[in-house]
């Protein structure tokens, strides 16, 4: 699969992780709990002939925490966003973020802290809406590219 929605392919990544692609159809979708009813992530050790592994190339579901209803009543499901960690409070937090810098809400999901040191690497992280419903987000993360 190439240049899918986490940048896994041969293609260049975005030059901002907003403008990733929201194409569906690059999207794995069984990562999420959505479709499998149960959180599923990636680049936690090696697999067949490996040992180790990218420990950055996470992906994972989650929701959005506090979305803000002026930025979200211009997103549709399917919309990717980028990902930033910003300080609240002296406290890191990632939030999803439009292409002009406004802020969908934070995210929050399992491995929120893994993916806050890897964008501290110079990694980036992609996340998009797979469901509404009200005030409700649900979200995938993914990383785009590679440092």
């Amino acid at each position: 699969m190439g240049g899918g929605y986490f940048g896994d392919g041969p293609s260049r990544p975005p030059t901002h992780p907003a403008q990733a692609s929201s194409n569906p159809s690059s999207y794995d979708s069984h990562d999420h709990a959505a479709t499998s009813g149960v959180a599923r992530t990636t680049g936690q050790g090696g697999g067949a002939g490996g040992g180790g592994g990218d420990p950055c190339n996470i992906r994972d579901v989650g929701s959005l925490r506090s979305p803000d209803p002026a930025v979200l009543g211009t997103l549709a499901v399917g919309t990717t966003l980028g990902v930033e960690v910003r300080d609240i409070q002296g406290v890191p937090v990632l939030v999803a973020v439009t292409a002009d810098g406004r802020s969908a809400g934070a995210i929050d999901c399992r491995r929120e802290q893994d993916i806050i040191d890897c964008i501290r690497q110079n990694h980036r992280y992609s996340a998009r809406i797979d469901a509404r419903q009200g005030g409700a987000v649900s979200v995938g993360i993914g990383r785009v590219g590679t440092p």
